[in-house]
């Protein structure tokens, strides 16, 4: 079976203190070089937002 759908949650930004912009920054790397690749069966990919900074970090992200 296929992957068709992830979401990425930054769980890692918050009781663990990760840094917000790095892990953002990285899933959209990762997130396009899987893309770029060819052959995905993707359609769907949810970054989890808890807040208006992450959302902000994820568009600043998406926006490059």
């Amino acid at each position: 079976q296929r992957l068709h759908a992830i979401a990425f949650p930054a769980i890692s930004c918050g009781v663990y203190g990760y840094p917000a912009d790095q892990a953002t920054q990285i899933a959209v790397r990762e997130l396009r070089a899987h893309l770029a690749r060819g052959g995905s069966s993707l359609r769907r990919v949810v970054f989890a937002c808890f807040g208006g900074k992450m959302l902000a970090l994820y568009e600043g992200a998406l926006a490059k």
